[in-house]
Parts: structure tokens; sequence; C-alpha cells
């Protein structure tokens, strides 16, 4: 179990309330625990009620702004890239671990509908909702995958965190290839173009990528 959205108390802000996520295969809130939280200096101390079923523990995280792992091939992540016929695309699907990982980026993650081939990638996943603030502390936010003309064919359950001078996201891996997490827009005319063989992008063997 996790917190959901709101942050760890500072100090002077005493004891708060929380609500705790049990998290499911398809959502990162299936069940809610009310829990409380104080900030003491040096440690927290948190009234836990007993849950109600087993498995279930809760989970003591380390700061996601200081731990959070630099995101693959930022540059191509933006709208602005669009991937050439004779590019890998990026899949995400190789990129993050099966049970999801916190990833640090300087663009905040693109909140409208992408376009086939942006991005670097085939289907540009993006997010519903605007950037969370600086107090908001951890959110919680639907991620977008645009396939046959459908601009949410289908969808992953993210986390976002605004750190100040960049954001950080618990993204999970797509399902399929080739999808990818779009991160800023860029401007055509500042653009400047990598390929993708050259930065070593690639798809696993005998995976050939959907266009």
């Amino acid at each position: 179990m996790s917190l959901s959205e709101g942050s760890l108390p500072a100090r002077e802000d005493g004891l708060v309330s929380r609500k705790a996520c049990v998290p499911s295969a398809s959502f990162f809130c299936e069940k809610i625990y009310n829990v409380s939280i104080q900030n003491c200096g040096k440690y927290n101390v948190y009234y836990l009620p007993r849950p109600t079923a087993c498995p279930e523990a809760y989970c003591f995280d380390k700061e996601p702004c200081n731990t959070a792992k630099i995101i693959p091939y930022e540059p191509l992540r933006r709208t602005v890239y669009k991937t050439l016929r004779d590019e890998t695309p990026i899949c995400d699907k190789y990129n993050i671990r099966k049970e999801g990982e916190w990833f640090r980026t300087s663009n905040e993650m693109v909140n409208n509908s992408t376009q086939a081939s942006d991005c670097g990638t085939i289907h540009g996943i993006w997010i519903k909702g605007n950037p969370p603030d600086v107090n908001d502390g951890i959110v919680y936010r639907t991620a977008c995958v645009p396939k046959n003309n459908t601009a949410c064919s289908k969808t992953y359950q993210i986390k976002a965190k605004n750190c100040g001078n960049y954001s950080v996201f618990f993204l999970r891996r797509p399902t399929s290839c080739p999808e990818a997490y779009c991160f800023g827009y860029g401007e055509p005319d500042k653009m400047t173009r990598p390929t993708t063989c050259t930065i070593g992008i690639r798809l696993l063997p005998n995976e050939p990528a959907q266009r």
C-alpha cells in the first residue's frame, strides 16, 4: 500500500490525515485506508489501520525526487520529433521494468492527444490533466495510448510529482510495441535530428514495429 494524492507533512503541519491505497492489477487505488501521519523532525510516525485482507502491507518508499532515473531518449520524446520510416521507434516496453519505475524528466508530459509517429515512436502516450504544482505532492493521472483513430484507445494509471526544477513520473510498462511516453513539444525550426540507430534504440528480435 502507498499514499494516494498528497505529500508527507512538514513539521509545522502537525498531525495530518492521508489516504493509503491498495493497488490491483488494473488500478493504483482499488481500496482505501485512512491513515494519520506526523513529522517529528528526523523521522515520521504513522497511525495505520489493520488491513482487512491478505496479503496486504504498507510500503515506505524513498523520495522519488531524489531516486528517480533519467528517462532514456528524452530528446526524441518531444511531439516535434517525427519518426521516419527507416528509424526504429522507441518502445518503452523494453525501457521500463515490469512493475513500473520512477523517471525524472526536464519536460512535462504531453497533455493533449498525439499524432502517429510523434515523440520518436508510433503511438505516443500522453497524460490527461494538468501538471501538478509543487505543493500537490504525488498525484495520480491517466495516460492514454492513441490508436486506430482514437485519442485514448488504451490507458495506463501513472503517478506524477513536481520537484521544483523538474518533474518525476511513475510510469507503467506498456503492454505492446511501439508505444512510448511523450515529454515536451519543441519547435520544428530548432530541432536537431539525431538518428535512432546512432543512439542505439532497438526492438527485440522478431518483434517488428506495427505502423
